[in-house]
């Protein structure tokens, strides 16, 4: 595989569109074959203390939302082409929605009591609205919505929820820092660029004949195109993907994590690569394949300036590996 060349990303002058990073891209076409899907919003519930200042926790909001443009900033369709609009922030409204269940649950008994007594209910206000977790639409900013819950027994939850396209791992813990930081009143250091720098400097000449060869790279890694999983599930696998399903989260004994960062000491490996390697193993035996390729999430953040900013960065790398029979998992690993 070709090297990358390293070269500086610089700040663009102002325009009225910019281009989209390559992991935009992907997101966007995603989420506009599918309008109403939800797989790609990133929602958080956080337990707050009581004390906090309501008026100083939309005025913190509003601040990240100056700060970084990627909070501000809006998807949409010109020649043909998708496109990001940065918006000014003074043009973007924001406020935070506030919900009280403890209320609601005495405003739903007193609807009980007005229908069994046959009452008119035109006064009665309807239950909080259930669908604080639904689609974004990329063609308005911001692609960030917030929730403050006064649940039972007087406790505030906040919920939190934004696009995948304008966000990822590293960027929610920027943003949960830099709240903190500016809900103290503290000040921060000014970015030196921002996401749209770096979506121009992606789209530029130079990096897109580099990443022709990482291309041609990745063709010649699959020449004969990529194995499917075949996974004895108990239905069929559609036609169209469909993202129902669950989550189950398990955690490990003490005893049985000691076991694993044991192997991964001795064999000068990593925690990520014992556990990988089981993964692996774990997929051959209930696929009976021995040719199988598992894809993780990597940073794709390659210059420091870009490290304190909010935005999609986040590539998927396909890991290939051989589980043989014959080998033992030593070798394996």
């Amino acid at each position: 595989m070709e090297k990358e060349k390293w070269s500086a990303i610089e700040p663009v002058e102002k325009k009225d569109y910019y281009p989209l990073s390559s992991s935009q891209k992907r997101l966007y076409f995603l989420q506009e074959l599918e309008p109403g899907n939800i797989a790609y919003n990133m929602p958080h519930i956080l337990r707050l203390v009581e004390d906090i200042q309501i008026h100083r926790l939309e005025h913190t909001f509003k601040q990240s939302i100056a700060r970084h443009e990627s909070l501000r900033t809006s998807f949409h369709m010109k020649d043909e082409e998708p496109v990001q609009r940065i918006h000014e922030a003074g043009e973007v409204e924001f406020e935070i929605t506030y919900y009280d269940l403890e209320a609601e649950k005495r405003k739903q008994e007193a609807k009980e009591i007005v229908q069994e007594q046959g009452l008119p209910t035109a006064n009665v206000q309807r239950q909080l609205p259930t669908d604080f977790f639904r689609p974004f639409d990329l063609s308005k900013a911001p692609l960030l919505r917030v929730g403050y819950v006064k649940i039972l027994g007087n406790q505030i939850l906040l919920l939190i929820d934004m696009h995948h396209i304008i966000t990822d791992g590293t960027s929610q813990e920027i943003l949960a820092k830099e709240f903190k930081a500016l809900y103290k009143g503290e000040e921060l250091q000014p970015l030196k660029l921002q996401y749209k720098d770096f979506a121009e400097w992606q789209n530029s000449r130079e990096q897109q004949e580099f990443i022709k060869c990482q291309e041609q790279y990745w063709f010649d890694l699959f020449p004969g195109g990529i194995p499917v999983l075949d996974l004895p599930t108990d239905f069929r696998r559609p036609l169209v993907q469909s993202f129902e399903g669950a989550a189950v989260g398990f955690g490990l004994a003490p005893e049985t994590f000691a076991g694993l960062k044991h192997i991964a000491d001795n064999t000068d490996t990593t925690l990520f690569m014992v556990i990988l390697g089981l993964f692996n193993i774990l997929l051959s035996k209930l696929s009976g394949q021995e040719d199988i390729i598992v894809g993780t999430p990597a940073a794709a953040r390659q210059h420091a300036d870009l490290e304190g900013i909010m935005g999609m960065f986040v590539n998927t790398l396909p890991v290939r590996n051989y589980p043989a029979g014959e080998k033992t998992f030593g070798t394996f690993l």
